[in-house]
């Protein structure tokens, strides 16, 4: 970011500049059994092994410029214009493998994607700078194009739009340590690329996606309304608000159940959904010459409302993510350093139709954090974290401890050089389980990872002070 001041009092420009490059090749191996059942016998049985080749560029690049033009003593014009472009590219080859090692390429699987896009956001507002109030109120005109290509087919799809939104950030100095605040914020979000691909991706047998390249950009209008407290001399720290967002056009899934009990599911622009989120966090800490002792209380509880589409049939969902947390620190002259944390997270889905059941499950986390250190000597590092899942089906282990340890020694004069021996998954029980509820599906997978390595560090730093 980059700021300029004028002679005159209160005017000035800003620049702000975000590129990002983002590479991601992948060589993957997917093996499926599944096992289709009639009530009371088996019905089919299906068995897939493939090979997969994904590589995936995405490229973004974005500017934005504010200008500030003082028009009175508190009183100033702000004219910004910001542009984001984004380019994505994917190319998946799908190969069949055979009993014996042989593969052959599937090309109707198999798929070679190009999605361009561009925003663009003109802002105009009326800035004011009181002693204690503060507010900038004014509107944005966004306007975006995509640009998608499937290349096998040599298909082109395209699609642009424009909005006319107001934009509002009010802020109030309640005491010296205290303020208050509230902000409109509207934003684009737009499609992933394997939303936009209208190719069938076979990795999960029982949820085949294809993607749909007529897909809108979503538009998020948010209003946030938040509170903070900071007391340096009570080591007191409050940060509470809340938030609430309707959102057009959102990308939502669309389902199609098969004979055998499997989805085929693709994305659709819907209308009606809306977020409320509840967030706070509190931070109490005591200090003295040796000893540093802090407990965080935090709570998040999200409700949301979507629309959901199974069989070309809209149902409404209604979930609710609930997560307190807290979070207990010791340091005793930076010798003994000791976190501990516990966060439950209690989710429950309902629908407004009978024909899909309730979901209620509960995923509990407690992590411990350890770290001694003896100066000039050596620094010893323990992480051990649990979690568990009531609701894991059978077959998937419901807890799992993961305990990684290291332990190093700085070298040379100005402590330049740290050497470490680290150990993951010490007691060899990472199963790496997830759980993701979306829609009318509630998934559990379980991937297999590398357990237990050892590995031997060294590292330098050129500068120090």
């Amino acid at each position: 970011m980059a700021i300029h001041g004028f002679k005159k009092r209160g005017r000035s420009i800003t620049l702000n500049i975000e590129p990002a490059v983002n590479r991601d090749n992948q060589n993957n191996l997917n093996y499926s059994q599944n096992t289709f059942y009639r009530p009371g016998k088996s019905d089919s049985l299906a068995i897939q092994n493939q090979r997969q080749a994904i590589n995936s560029n995405i490229s973004n690049f974005g500017f934005k410029v504010s200008y500030t033009e003082p028009l009175a003593k508190k009183i100033g014009l702000v004219l910004s214009q910001g542009i984001k472009w984004q380019k994505n590219e994917m190319d998946r080859s799908i190969y069949q493998l055979g009993d014996e090692g042989t593969e052959v390429f599937d090309a109707d699987l198999s798929t070679a994607y190009e999605s361009n896009n561009s925003t663009s956001t003109s802002g105009l507002s009326i800035a004011y700078d009181g002693a204690k109030f503060r507010a900038t109120v004014g509107a944005s005109l966004i306007q975006y194009k995509l640009n998608n290509q499937l290349f096998d087919e040599s298909v082109e799809f395209k699609y642009r739009g424009a909005n006319i939104l107001p934009t509002a950030n009010l802020s109030y100095q309640i005491t010296k340590y205290q303020r208050a605040s509230l902000d409109v914020l509207p934003y684009l979000v737009q499609p992933a690329i394997n939303q936009l691909q209208p190719v069938a991706d076979y990795s999960n047998p029982l949820n085949v996606v294809i993607g749909n390249p007529n897909l809108k950009p979503a538009l998020y209008n948010s209003i946030n309304l938040g509170y903070t407290l900071i007391d340096p001399f009570k080591n007191i720290m409050v940060f509470t608000g809340l938030n609430y967002t309707i959102v057009q056009n959102q990308i939502q899934s669309a389902g199609q159940y098969q004979a055998n009990g499997s989805q085929v599911n693709t994305f659709i622009n819907a209308n009606g959904n809306n977020m409320l989120r509840f967030y706070s966090q509190v931070k109490r800490s005591w200090m003295t010459p040796t000893v540093q002792k802090s407990i965080t209380f935090g709570l998040n509880a999200n409700q949301g409302h979507n629309t959901t589409s199974i069989n070309g049939v809209n149902t409404i969902s209604n979930s609710l993510d609930f997560s307190p947390s807290v979070i207990a620190t010791y340091n005793y002259d930076n010798i003994i350093d000791v976190s501990q944390s516990y966060s439950p997270i209690i989710n429950r889905i309902a629908y407004e139709t009978d024909a899909i059941p309730k979901q209620n499950f509960v995923i509990q986390s407690l992590k411990t954090d350890l770290r001694i250190t003896w100066p000039n000597v050596f620094q010893l590092d323990n992480s051990i974290g649990y979690n568990y899942n009531s609701q894991a089906p059978e077959g998937f282990k419901k807890g799992s401890l993961l305990w990684n340890a290291n332990i190093g020694k700085e070298l040379f004069r100005n402590k330049v050089g740290l050497i470490k021996l680290t150990v993951y998954d010490l007691l060899k029980q990472n199963n790496n389980v997830r759980r993701m509820a979306v829609g009318n599906i509630i998934e559990d997978t379980q991937s297999a990872v590398l357990q237990q390595y050892f590995m031997f560090s060294f590292t330098y730093k050129f500068s120090a002070k």
